[in-house]
């Protein structure tokens, strides 16, 4: 795999292993790089989400989702705008 080094394309065994970065890669190998991360990224929340959406509801939601009758708010005062 080619790197640019000093304006000129070098080996990669030719150069220190931690300088390599995509800033040293040319743009052609960059590109298919970032897309098929993206791809992969969002495959994964497709994928996670679907099955999430799929599981109906948990013991967690029906926790929420009741009502606490500890918890109460009021409102106290209104502060006037500006």
């Amino acid at each position: 795999m080619p790197t640019k080094q000093s304006g000129q394309f070098a080996r990669a065994w030719d150069t220190d292993p931690a300088r390599l970065t995509t800033q040293m890669l040319p743009p052609s190998l960059i590109v298919p790089r970032r897309r098929a991360v993206a791809i992969a990224v969002l495959a994964f929340i497709a994928l996670n989400t679907g099955s999430a959406a799929c599981a109906g509801e948990t013991a967690l939601d029906r926790y929420v989702s009741k009502p606490d009758p500890t918890y109460a708010w009021k409102l106290l005062r209104t502060v006037p705008a500006g």
